[in-house]
């Protein structure tokens, strides 16, 4: 996806919260589609992460390699 459509489904998200889903009607099919998705995730309380594995594509950069894993212990 490119950065132009993630910016156009940002936009329509945050409209569709602030003023309804009446919002969605003019809009692309596809964009209409995800924003939709992120909507009913959120309502739902639902997090889903895809995992970054080699070869996923994030925006306009691609993973390569794994760097490393873990996190810190408190």
């Amino acid at each position: 996806m490119t950065p132009e459509r993630w910016r156009q489904i940002e936009e329509l998200y945050h409209a569709a919260r602030e003023r309804g889903r009446d919002v969605l009607v003019s809009a692309d099919a596809e964009v209409r589609s995800e924003v939709e998705r992120l909507l009913q995730q959120e309502s739902s309380g639902a997090t889903t992460v895809e995992p970054l594995v080699p070869g996923t594509h994030l925006g306009p950069y691609r993973i390569e390699a794994q760097l490393g894993e873990g996190g810190m212990d408190i």
